[in-house]
């Protein structure tokens, strides 16, 4: 999931009975390591890139409540680093960065991270983002397989237990003037599960209640309208990218694309610039 700097309220209502640890991977060019001093309420171990020893010493001894990883720009040997924690941990993997870096988030997500967090810096935040983190986990909001079947094995994305189908459109109108049934429910489905790769098959089984001989060739058509649609409402910033020819993701934040399609498809009926042409079949 991706995530903005934010907060949530009241975090008091998360009540711990025990201190929680974080164990913290910061980039040699980061220096967040003074505003995560600031942090009291868990036990925060922060190791530095360069701490070779120290690196490894965790990676043997995974016993950490969280691991947060932290990096100005992309970091090759921290990235390697979330595959060895994953291989070895279910605990929450969290990746924070300077600013929002659409390669990094694609990686991390693709490599077994849980959260991708931009464009904090503020205590206060990034401690309630945290408390976020925990309370998720205890409500297993993140359930998941071996990270490596999920990337080598098809059959084991086309079972994956993560992907579901909410409306995230609320069924307004106005985006169906927009879509076809299809495409509607196809760019639901990615956005909801922004962040997961959502095999081909699944998402022909999701949308149109069957896999065909030509599922491929089926769900490539509704993405490439999609996409043609979201460049004609100038929504560039929330792309859809393939994935090793297995399926889609969607990257980005999902209540941030609702708003934006929405203002942009009530500028265009305002302006009587939609095209019925242009909605297809």
């Amino acid at each position: 999931m991706v995530y903005d700097a934010q907060s949530i309220n009241d975090v008091k209502k998360y009540n711990r009975k025990i201190k929680k640890t974080v164990t913290v991977f910061m980039s040699e060019d980061n220096h967040i390591d003074n505003v995560l001093n600031e942090i009291h309420d868990f036990d925060i171990d922060i190791i530095f890139e360069g701490d070779t020893q120290k690196m490894n010493k965790i990676s043997k001894n995974n016993a950490s409540d969280i691991f947060l990883f932290c990096m100005k720009n992309y970091s090759i040997s921290l990235t390697k680093k979330i595959i060895e924690i994953r291989n070895k941990t279910n605990s929450p993997i969290v990746v924070l960065s300077e600013n929002y870096d659409e390669v990094l988030a694609l990686t991390v997500f693709k490599f077994g991270a849980d959260e991708y967090w931009y464009s904090i810096n503020d205590s206060q935040k990034i401690k309630n983002n945290i408390f976020m983190t925990f309370l998720k986990q205890s409500i297993d909001m993140y359930v998941r397989n071996d990270v490596g079947q999920n990337l080598n094995d098809k059959q084991g994305l086309e079972n994956n237990k993560q992907i579901k189908y909410v409306d995230v459109f609320n069924n307004s109108t106005k985006f169906f003037v927009a879509f076809t049934p299809y495409e509607y429910k196809t760019l639901s489905i990615l956005v909801e599960n922004a962040g997961i790769v959502i095999p081909r098959g699944s998402l022909a089984l999701m949308v149109r209640g069957r896999v065909s001989k030509n599922v491929d060739r089926s769900v490539d058509n509704i993405i490439s309208r999609i996409r043609r649609k979201l460049k004609m409402f100038k929504i560039l910033n929330y792309p859809i990218r393939s994935f090793n020819s297995i399926g889609y993701i969607f990257v980005g934040d999902r209540d941030e694309f609702v708003k934006d399609l929405g203002n942009a498809i009530d500028e265009h009926i305002y302006n009587k610039k939609l095209d019925p042409n242009e909605i297809g079949e």
